[in-house]
């Protein structure tokens, strides 16, 4: 973008009004810097220029760190590169990623979805990691992250002893269960009474005899189906189901619905957004086969719905979600605030200066904390430049000059030069529209 230095506008406005540099005191300089601020607002939002109007792809939320250096918290949502999904967090976590060779990581993030449907919490009922349910004391939804089940007791089985949790059924229909380190086991109920544990071959099962094969004096289950009462020894686990997901947050994560929206500022992006334009789910200057998406505006940003065009140019709900949007957006506005750069003082991030070398001056946003003493020349990683469009040069300088005029009770020759201000910004349009034939394109409606 063709850029120009706000001292060349200062100056300008400055010499129509009678007044040289040196002439140029703070009272005047605070002035014409208000003059010229409310003009760069009329000029930058009056019409759609490419030079602050620019088309890129967003996400809605960040990408996933895949360095393994960010610490997420508990409900923090993501974008998966490796599936192109949204995750959140159900558990804080470092170098957990959100899948692993494109299976949820279930252990620690959820798919985000924007409904969830799911039955109440049952305190009988056994869970596995990756089941929702919906709380009946909050009526908020929940997922299992964290092993629950079976808790294994008694003499003889020292080796098994542990938590497990129902993880599928062999052949025969006959439950599994895991523990967090891997190991297996499985169950069955006797007579509705008895448990009973399903013989492993090779395993040790009791701490002061072991069972190297099936044996129905003491209540192995074996690849027969038969099985016998050992009063003994034998193994009797106890049903743990855990707590309430909304009193055990260790094992349950709270699941929030997704929102498809993109903040005026995201923290990842390089822009800040001033105003939403158009989006579309392809690149509009590479095609025409694409889909204009709607949204809604709201204090967070722009909503975007789960929406696909038709043939019939209705909007009906998408088939497949989308990740990402070609989004047409004006930049949001720079302000002109900053006083002449102070060197005895220092400022902090966010704070702006108006600072001038070799005779060029333009203003300038401290991007940390700068010490005293620090200029754009000698750190010129601390401040960031305010760029002003050159297109809007000439009209600052007769804008300013005719505010000048107003405030001074020159109210026909205010008239008269803003007329000439508003000349200079139809003559940048007519030169976009008329001469270069910049006018937006029709939309091609893809099935």
């Amino acid at each position: 973008m063709r850029t120009c230095d706000y001292s060349d506008v200062l100056r300008a406005s400055a010499a129509l009004a009678g007044f040289t540099m040196d002439d140029v005191g703070t009272p005047e300089f605070q002035l014409f810097r208000t003059f010229h601020d409310r003009r760069l607002q009329v000029a930058w939002e009056i019409h759609r220029w490419p030079e602050i109007c620019p088309l890129e792809q967003r996400t809605f939320r960040a990408l996933y760190d895949e360095t393994g250096g960010t610490t997420y918290a508990a409900g923090a949502q993501v974008l998966d590169p490796a599936t192109q999904m949204y995750f959140q967090a159900l558990t804080a976590s470092t170098g957990q990623p959100p899948s692993i060779n494109g299976v949820e990581n279930n252990a620690y993030w959820a798919v985000c979805r924007t409904t969830y449907t799911a039955d109440p919490y049952n305190a009988t009922v056994q869970y596995l990691v990756g089941n929702q349910v919906q709380n009946p004391l909050d009526q908020n939804f929940y997922q299992l992250f964290a092993l629950s089940g079976i808790l294994v007791t008694g003499a003889g089985v020292v080796a098994a002893n542990g938590v497990y949790a129902k993880i599928q059924a062999n052949s025969n229909g006959k439950p599994f269960y895991q523990n967090a380190a891997g190991s297996s086991i499985g169950w069955l109920t006797f007579n509705g009474t008895g448990y009973w544990m399903i013989y492993n071959g090779g395993a040790v099962y009791a701490s002061t005899s072991d069972v190297a094969t099936p044996d129905l004096a003491t209540g192995w289950y074996s690849a027969d189906n038969s099985f016998a009462h050992n009063t003994v020894n034998n193994p009797a686990p106890t049903v743990t189901v855990g707590a309430p997901p909304i009193t055990d947050r260790t094992a349950w994560g709270l699941l929030t619905v997704f929102e498809r929206n993109i903040l005026w500022n995201q923290p990842w992006a390089a822009n800040q957004i001033g105003e939403f334009l158009a989006a579309w789910d392809k690149d509009p200057r590479i095609t025409t086969k694409l889909v204009k998406l709607p949204f809604s505006l709201d204090q967070d940003g722009a909503q975007f719905v789960q929406l696909r065009n038709t043939f019939n140019y209705g909007w009906n709900p998408a088939s497949t979600n989308f990740s990402y949007v070609w989004l047409l957006y004006r930049l949001q506005r720079p302000l002109f605030t900053g006083d002449l750069l102070d060197l005895t003082t220092g400022y902090v991030q966010g704070q702006q200066v108006y600072y001038e070398s070799n005779g060029v001056g333009n203003f300038y946003t401290a991007n940390q904390l700068v010490g005293a003493g620090r200029t754009p020349d000698n750190t010129p990683e601390a401040f960031t430049l305010v760029q002003i469009p050159y297109i809007f040069r000439q009209y600052l300088i007769e804008g300013g000059f005719a505010d000048w005029l107003t405030s001074d009770g020159q109210l026909d020759k205010s008239a008269q030069r803003e007329g000439m201000a508003m000349a200079a910004l139809e003559m940048e349009a007519d030169k976009l529209q008329r001469q270069q034939q910049q006018v937006n394109r029709f939309d091609w409606r893809a099935a």
